[in-house]
């Protein structure tokens, strides 16, 4: 690996599930079961009918609200999961590059997940690429400017727009939040495959996705995490260490390279 390394972006052939979409069906589920339950205890069911017995009506109407809590409780967690899930990871910053949260801020870190709504700041000297999960298109921006990240791609609110990178052929990277955000803990070296030929074909297509030599950190960051993606850990290990020695300051990747 040169002195120098960067960043690379990828898109994924294979579409992945989008988790506002996912989280949009399981609120029409939802509804159609509340449309349902109201429809029951409407007066033309024989559990819902007016009684001479207070009792049983009591109960009915019980029932009915228990039914509807439990309804909006599952709306409501459809809506968060859908809220909460990053879009984005940091693969490189520099300079004086910020979040803003809580009327305040604090430095932008490499690897950090981000979600759609936070805003970042850069000042004059601010480098900042972002790669996106689903789409693997890299966004880059340099200099002073205000960017709100977006679920499919950031906006830049002050500012120049960013330069975008589009995924090469053959070197398409898509992640997995949770496999980000677990820092590799599931991973497995190639050479314990069990078959021969799948290690084989792993191997071939790691070579495929590996950033060209002159190619910027950002790149091999997202390639790093592609093999922890993979389940390629002692590959993702090497990266880790060599971009440590790169950026000594980076206590993500550190971590990483331990």
């Amino acid at each position: 690996m040169p002195t120098t390394l960067l960043a690379h972006p990828v898109a994924f052939p294979t579409p992945i599930p989008n988790p506002w979409r996912e989280g949009l069906r399981m609120v029409h589920v939802l509804l159609a079961l509340l449309r349902r339950s109201a429809a029951t205890h409407s007066g033309s069911s024989p559990a819902c009918a007016i009684s001479s017995n207070p009792g049983e009506l009591l109960v009915a109407r019980f029932r009915h609200i228990a039914r509807v809590a439990v309804i909006l409780a599952g709306l409501a967690l459809a809506s968060a999961s859908c809220i909460a899930q990053p879009v984005a990871v940091v693969v490189e910053a520099g300079g004086a590059a910020r979040v803003l949260s809580n009327g305040g801020s604090r430095p932008v870190e490499t690897l950090e997940l981000l979600q759609p709504g936070a805003r970042l700041q850069l000042d004059t000297s601010g480098r900042l690429a972002v790669l996106y999960l689903q789409s693997g298109i890299e966004f880059t921006f340099n200099g002073r400017g205000l960017i709100e990240v977006g679920t499919l791609l950031p906006v830049a609110l002050e500012g120049d727009p960013p330069v975008r990178r589009l995924p090469a052929a053959g070197k398409e990277i898509r992640l997995r939040p949770d496999r980000v955000a677990q820092g590799g803990v599931v991973m497995r070296s190639l050479s314990a495959a069990p078959l021969a030929s799948a290690a084989a074909q792993e191997r071939a297509d790691i070579q495929s996705r590996r950033p060209d030599a002159n190619e910027p950190v950002a790149s091999w960051v997202a390639y790093a995490l592609w093999l922890e993606d993979a389940g390629a850990g002692a590959e993702a290990k090497t990266i880790w260490r060599q971009l440590a020695v790169q950026r000594p300051i980076e206590r993500a990747i550190a971590k990483r390279a331990q």
